[in-house]
This record gives C-alpha cells, sequence and structure tokens, in this order.
C-alpha cells in the first residue's frame, strides 16, 4: 500500500477531519513523514518521536520541521531512556500546534554533534482541513 493510499483510506473528504497518524524510519537524522496534498491543510497537535543513536554522539535536539513554500519549526525535548556500548536510545513525546499547507513536505529530524546513524521513528496525530 502507498503512502497516498494509507492517508485516503483515513481522511475521506477535506471537509471532514479525521486522525492521521505517520509512522516512518529512516536514517542520517531526518525523514521526511508526508506531504499534504492539494486542497488541503494539515493541522498537527501531538508528536511523537523514538531514536536510537548508534555511535556516542550525544543528541542535541529534535522536531518537527515543514518544507516549501512555508518553513516552520516544532522542538520537542529528547530525552535519553537507555544506553549500552553500542546504542543510545531517546524519546520525545509533545503536544504540537503546527500547521502545514498543500505540497509542504513535513519532516521529523534530530541534530547530533558530528555525524550520526540510527533508527529515527515518528508519529504525528493530528487532521486536514480544506485550504482556506
Amino acid at each position: 500500500m502507498t503512502n497516498r493510499a494509507v492517508i485516503d483510506s483515513v481522511l475521506q473528504r477535506a471537509d471532514e477531519p479525521g486522525e492521521l497518524l505517520a509512522y516512518w524510519t529512516g536514517t542520517n537524522g531526518h525523514v521526511d513523514l508526508l506531504t499534504v496534498p492539494a486542497g488541503k491543510r494539515l493541522v498537527i497537535e501531538h508528536v511523537s518521536i523514538n531514536l536510537n543513536e548508534f555511535n556516542s554522539k550525544p543528541v542535541i535536539d529534535c522536531g518537527l520541521s515543514t518544507t516549501g513554500s512555508g518553513t516552520a519549526v516544532q522542538w520537542v525535548v529528547c530525552q535519553p531512556t537507555a544506553s549500552n556500548a553500542l546504542n543510545h536510545y531517546y524519546v520525545a513525546n509533545s503536544e504540537a500546534k503546527m500547521y502545514a499547507a498543500a505540497g509542504t513536505t513535513v519532516r521529523a529530524f534530530t541534530n547530533t554533534l558530528g555525524s550520526t546513524e540510527g533508527f529515527l521513528a515518528a508519529s504525528i496525530f493530528g487532521y486536514y482541513l480544506p485550504e482556506p
């Protein structure tokens, strides 16, 4: 099933908001979650991020950003949860109030001190509105 099919199955009509859960796993510090479809505006109300770093570089910050016609950033606090010789685990869970216009890509990101590898999983919760 494609990303578009998943989104269309959850959000049936632009004038009837529904909940949207986007969950993707990426590497190298960021992952593109979705692109807002034409004629719609996305309202994000909550974000959760799980991060598994494969080296000793500490995480500075993490959050959501939008790319496209208008760039916005929603910072969230990443808390360390566990660590061993090979991995460092972080989690962030926060309310958000972020808007993304049609054609905008929503991205989850993390910043570290230096290059890094690992897994970044992000969930966003929100709904679509008709674009004004």
